[in-house]
């Protein structure tokens, strides 16, 4: 800090939010509750509360991290518009992950103060030493800081009500397109998000998530509606999410699969019976042993001299019944089931 260029910097306007006062106030909450746990990990030895959202120990969690980690749907994508603009601190994340307000001599804490509230830090051209770079989720009136992480908490400490930034608006799924569920999972309470009636995402921190989505507009129903798949279906989706191309890296379920996958394995084929599930076939000696038996037999029956007992003919059609028998169960598909019971998946056949 120090020597960088001069800018001619026209006066900064205030972010303008279009959210409602209890969006706002919800905002401010959380943001100030983010505050208050990077304190406690930091300064109070607050290990106990060093989670995920804590940083693991390792120090505060990011802003963009933060959010992604508490809300569901989160973009992680802009629409291209980027401005200069003064940035309510109430409604930025901080994370003093390199330094904090206690850390610096008076003399310090005032020239960061008059370098940090410098409107060349939102500069959109040319260098700036250290221009803050925000990102703004416009609809949820909430910032987070990309670079200039550790000045937040420094000027809301300082009382400093605005920081000026390079600010990068970010958009976030209308409240009309989600809804929140409790639902109840092995014995203990889930909440889970869904996305346009499709896409479902746990919300892991509903504590944090829910009081912002609800002054959002965001609905909380109790029961998880009925023309839904199961619980359970979900659940084992979860397992193996499909995921959403809108949304990088979070587990996100699709209920439509969940459907079809239901509807495909419920359709009805014809199988032998060594394809059902419940018979598994260990190795190829069954088809070895079936192959001999039927061709032995084959060789006794044309070598077997006409003064041969009626009882050594009967024993050889016997064999060779049953291996032709066996062969057919093993070839034939005589049997109809549905395509969960078999062995394995068999692809759709397009007639």
């Amino acid at each position: 800090m120090g020597n960088e260029t001069t800018f001619e910097t026209e006066a900064l306007e205030i972010l303008q939010n279009t959210a409602s006062a209890e969006l706002l106030n919800a905002v401010n909450g959380f943001v100030h509750n983010k505050y208050l746990l990077d304190k406690a990990v930091q300064e109070d030895d607050g290990y106990c509360f060093a989670d995920e959202l804590g940083g693991k120990g390792d120090g505060p969690q990011g802003g963009t991290s933060f959010y992604r980690l508490v809300f569901p749907f989160a973009p992680v994508s802009s629409d291209g518009n980027r401005f200069s603009a003064l940035v309510p601190t109430s409604q930025t994340l901080g994370c003093s992950w390199k330094w904090r307000r206690c850390d610096l001599t008076p003399e310090k804490r005032e020239s960061y103060l008059t370098f940090f509230t410098d409107p060349a830090r939102a500069s959109l051209t040319g260098y700036a030493e250290e221009r803050a770079d925000f990102m703004w989720i416009r609809p949820l009136a909430l910032v987070l800081p990309c670079e200039g992480k550790n000045r937040v908490d420094f000027l809301r400490e300082e009382n400093i009500g605005l920081i000026p930034a390079r600010v990068s608006e970010y958009d976030y799924p209308a409240p009309s397109r989600m809804t929140l569920y409790q639902v109840k999972v092995y014995g203990r309470q889930e909440c889970w998000a869904v996305l346009d009636g499709r896409w479902v995402e746990r919300v892991n921190h509903p504590s944090w998530a829910s009081p912002v989505l609800n002054a959002y507009g965001v609905p909380i129903n109790e029961k998880w509606p009925p023309e839904f798949p199961e619980v359970n279906e979900v659940i084992e989706g979860f397992n193996h999410p499909s995921g959403n191309p809108d949304f990088w890296n979070k587990e996100i379920v699709d209920l439509e699969r969940i459907t079809s996958k239901r509807i495909r394995q419920q359709e009805v084929l014809t199988c032998s019976l060594f394809e059902l599930r419940t018979i598994r076939l260990r190795s190829k000696s069954l088809v070895w042993c079936w192959i001999v038996t039927l061709f032995a037999s084959l060789i006794l029956l044309a070598c077997l001299p006409h003064t041969w007992l009626v009882r050594g003919a009967s024993l050889l059609g016997f064999m060779f019944g049953t291996a032709f028998g066996v062969g057919l169960l093993y070839f034939c598909q005589p049997f109809q089931t549905t395509r969960a019971t078999l062995e394995e998946d068999w692809p759709i056949v397009q007639e």
